[in-house]
């Protein structure tokens, strides 16, 4: 495939290249977007410990005991699926099962650790996010309408980026 002994992998210089190109291109790219990223940087950082407080709040940490031992219970290790938040435990869990996937044989080995875990995570979860999602909702809508001016400010340079990036 690389015109080189071990055909499966392009040789350091050769990784190193697209690596650099790669960086290239997805700064090229991300640049008309530079300043909505910067304008909402404040109001995301706001928004984002709103989240992060619901996802261990009370409510939420009672469920996860729930979500740990099913997951325990259908195999997956306890050590990947415990968190003091459901952020925390789900990511937890998604790396592990992601592994699982990157060592089986192949395409459709991967794809059939994620037929087997993506049933149970499913399941297991359900009452923690059952549990999380009016939260959010309900603090999203407080958040919407107390930061309005903001988000409309926002709205208004996001469809001014992607007409300057469309016509790039």
């Amino acid at each position: 495939m690389y015109g080189h002994r071990n055909q499966a992998h392009p040789p350091a210089r050769a990784r190193r290249a697209y690596a650099a190109d790669l960086s290239r291109c997805a700064a090229t790219a991300a640049r008309p977007f530079g300043p909505f990223m910067n304008a909402s940087g404040h109001l995301r950082s706001q928004w984002f410990a709103i989240i992060t407080r619901i996802e261990s709040s009370p409510p939420v940490a009672a469920t996860l005991a729930g979500y740990r031992s099913c997951m325990e219970r259908a195999g997956a290790p306890a050590a990947d699926v415990a968190s003091s938040s459901s952020a925390g435990s789900f990511g937890l869990f998604l790396a592990w099962e992601s592994g699982q996937e990157s060592r089986a044989p192949g395409a459709a080995g991967a794809l059939a650790v994620e037929r087997h875990w993506a049933p149970i995570f499913a399941g297991c979860a359900e009452a923690t996010v059952r549990t999380q999602e009016p939260l959010q909702l309900a603090a999203q809508q407080s958040f919407l309408h107390e930061h309005y001016q903001q988000v409309q400010a926002l709205k208004t340079l996001a469809i001014n980026e992607l007409a300057t990036a469309g016509r790039q």
